[in-house]
């Protein structure tokens, strides 16, 4: 007998994948933010769990390192890349970086930057009439300017750009309903 129940869900998982991929092509451009997670920046993993929040997959209100994704994802690692699927760059044993495909040869992240190259105390002492700002404005154009002096943007790669070695995942193989942590 055809199990119509499953066969529905298969198709929702593939619409989910399609209209996850299709999301995060509408952050290009955005600057790269270290641990940023929302319009004014980005980074990688705050584009990946923002994502896949928009479909379902991850908690809202809650957030994930690289290396957090990778862990929890990691029983659904697969050989080849398919649109939706995560691949991370590791440091060590620690995931590091994250990305999405887009296709079997294509991934989009927030890359380029890294930790910001200037405090918000020193833009403060280098420029004391932007002391008067709020932290949170001081923090934005400290990653902006870091974003435009390290091409650091939610950008289209190939997926070997930062070399071998990368994992895949497939987080569209784990029908769980993600609980909310908080």
């Amino acid at each position: 007998m055809i199990d119509t129940q499953r066969i529905q869900e298969i198709v929702m998982l593939e619409k989910k994948r399609t209209w996850a991929v299709e999301y995060a092509k509408t952050w290009i451009g955005t600057i790269y933010l270290w641990s940023g997670s929302d319009s004014f920046g980005m980074d990688c993993s705050g584009l990946i769990h923002e994502v896949l929040q928009s479909v379902g997959l991850e908690p809202h209100k809650f957030d994930s390192t690289a290396n957090d994704l990778y862990i929890k994802y990691k029983p659904y690692k697969i050989d080849y890349l398919k649109e939706g699927c995560l691949v991370f760059w590791f440091k060590g044993n620690e995931a590091k970086h994250v990305e999405m495909a887009i296709n079997p040869y294509q991934t989009i992240g927030a890359s380029g930057g890294g930790s910001p190259s200037m405090s918000v105390d020193k833009l403060s002492k280098e420029h004391p009439i932007l002391a008067l700002l709020p932290s949170w404005i001081l923090k934005w154009l400290i990653g902006v300017y870091d974003a435009m002096n390290r091409d650091a943007f939610v950008k289209i790669r190939p997926v070997d750009y930062r070399g071998p070695g990368y994992k895949i995942v497939d987080p569209f193989l784990n029908t769980d309903t993600p609980g909310d942590p908080s």
